[in-house]
């Protein structure tokens, strides 16, 4: 009973320090986007959401992984089952702006169903910075890029999870456009 005490504790504390960060977040973002977005009239993408992830280990508190993954892409063309990839882009918030931190591979699939989901993004355990995710739409036809669309991924949401024994999730909803991953112990 006292180690569940103490998880409701932590989880309590992260949760003070993480609204005050959401409603930042909210207050400094516009309202959250729509999930479609038509490309060129005729292309259309469910643009995905983010989550980024801030595991605890419940004994010590302390963060033992950081990391931020997109839902299911679903792409559509005029064409029916037209070849189609996208590919997902980290950013980091520098003094200069937003600036590349990583990219993935593109992912292929086709148009008539839900495009494979990549592995997340995996972060170092000390990083206090604010993250985005955009994604690299194409499509293909003939072998050749017919049309392509670049856009920032949907509405990032912050989740904290304790890991005791089993593993207890608490999400703290929505940050808007970014993700701060600053939390580095569960207090």
């Amino acid at each position: 009973m006292t180690a569940l005490l103490q998880t409701s504790r932590r989880l309590i504390a992260v949760a003070t320090v993480v609204t005050a960060a959401a409603a930042l977040g909210l207050a400094l973002s516009p309202a959250a986007r729509a999930d479609s977005i038509v490309i060129n009239n005729a292309y259309q993408v469910l643009n995905p959401n983010v989550t980024c992830e801030t595991d605890f280990d419940a004994t010590t508190g302390n963060a033992i992984a950081k990391s931020i993954s997109l839902g299911d892409v679903t792409m559509f063309s005029p064409r029916y089952n037209q070849t189609v990839s996208y590919q997902p882009i980290l950013f980091r918030w520098t003094s200069s702006g937003w600036t590349l931190d990583y990219q993935m591979q593109e992912i292929f699939g086709n148009t008539n169903g839900v495009m494979p989901n990549p592995l997340k993004f995996t972060l170092p355990l000390g990083t206090t910075s604010y993250y985005r995710v955009a994604i690299r739409y194409r499509w293909y036809w003939n072998n050749t890029v017919e049309q392509t669309g670049y856009v920032w991924a949907g509405t990032h949401l912050m989740e904290f999870v304790i890991d005791s024994g089993g593993v207890f999730g608490m999400s703290y909803g929505d940050s808007g456009d970014w993700c701060h991953m600053n939390v580095a112990r569960a207090v």
